[in-house]
């Protein structure tokens, strides 16, 4: 049997192989956005596999037409003016919907009523307070 290994293998090399890190990191980028997709992994963790700033990974799927976000802004700002309704703040109410959304590892809440809804949306919290 012969098998023919011309240019079909000369442009396999070249996906498996890209020739510069840029190249590299797109391809694989590409290759984790279905597990980010399905929250498999996080950004930060396939930020961290690719050897690469998690804003920098952020940048590069907007770049691709990735939104970061998967809600539409209707269902923020629906989601912000609910928070709102329980009596936290702006700043509050956008850090949990962030969190959830993104989702974060740890958010950083010194409010007792924003602390409360995180902890009701099972949001790993760091509680601090202020000492004078």
């Amino acid at each position: 049997m012969k098998i023919w290994k011309g240019k079909l293998k000369f442009q396999m090399k070249l996906f498996a192989m890209p020739e510069n890190k840029e190249e590299q990191v797109l391809r694989n980028a590409m290759i984790l956005y279905p597990y980010i997709r399905k929250r498999k992994i996080s950004h930060g963790r396939a930020a961290e596999i690719l050897g690469i700033h998690k804003l920098d990974l952020i940048d590069l799927y907007g770049q691709m037409g990735f939104c970061y976000f998967d809600q539409t802004k209707e269902e923020l700002e629906k989601e912000i003016q609910t928070f709102k309704q329980l009596g936290l703040d702006l700043g509050e109410s956008e850090a949990i919907v962030l969190s959830d959304d993104i989702p974060a590892d740890l958010l950083l809440m010194d409010e007792a009523k924003g602390r409360d809804v995180a902890e009701q949306m099972q949001i790993n919290i760091f509680k601090y307070c202020w000492s004078r």
